[in-house]
């Protein structure tokens, strides 16, 4: 997992690309966060190239940083729900299995009970048709 603490002093505002120079990283006041063209490159037009992916990469990384942190508080949030999984070990049936992935597909869709939870809704069900 990576340790986003490290990150929480970087500048805060908005990171882009200069429109001007397009290997500049640039903040909402024009001060440069980095640079992709330390080399000269001349006419290396695939080293050209990745420089200006570079710059939006980094330019990009508050953003990806957002995202990581996002889904970290959700694997937090359902980690109970990722144990049982986890651990579920269906008996060697078909009836089980069936079970198993009509559960996994459930809960792929919101479904947030045990695997007996949804055994007994769909008994339920089947009783109410």
């Amino acid at each position: 997992m990576i340790d986003t603490d490290k990150y929480e002093n970087h500048t805060p505002e908005r990171w882009t690309v200069d429109e001007e120079d397009p290997c500049r990283v640039i903040d909402v006041q024009d001060c440069t966060i980095a640079r992709t063209d330390f080399l000269d490159l001349g006419d290396i037009d695939d080293e050209r190239e990745w420089q200006l992916t570079n710059a939006q990469l980094i330019a990009d990384a508050p953003l990806l940083l957002a995202e990581v942190k996002r889904l970290q508080r959700y694997e937090r949030e359902h980690k109970e729900l990722w144990d049982i999984i986890a651990n579920f070990s269906p008996k060697d049936s078909e009836e089980d299995d069936d079970i198993h992935e009509q559960w996994l597909e459930s809960v792929s869709q919101g479904y947030m009970g045990s695997v007996y939870d949804y055994v007994m809704m769909k008994q339920e069900e089947m009783i109410y048709e």
